[in-house]
């Protein structure tokens, strides 16, 4: 949940940052999750010099009138770059 309050009268501070402290003060065991996530992004990050990129399309998993099509819109366009 975000919510985009810019003259904080509806929330003070950030929604995300406070959702997360929430969610691992509830469950501690979520704070590993999350710095195992991170360092996992950071080595990503730092390693990727190869010339092949990798990209994701992340679907609902259900059945979607037109999916395919845009899936392969999605090959095409990164193929062309």
């Amino acid at each position: 949940m975000n919510v985009y309050d810019f003259d904080n009268t509806i929330y003070k501070g950030d929604s995300t940052a406070d959702f997360i402290i929430w969610c691992v003060k509830r469950k501690p065991q979520l704070a590993f999750k999350l710095l195992s996530c991170g360092a996992s992004y950071i080595s990503y990050i730092t390693k990727n010099n190869s010339k092949t990129k990798k990209f994701a399309v992340l679907t609902s998993g259900g059945d979607a009138s037109g999916m395919n099509a845009c899936v392969r819109a999605c090959v095409f366009f990164t193929m062309d770059r």
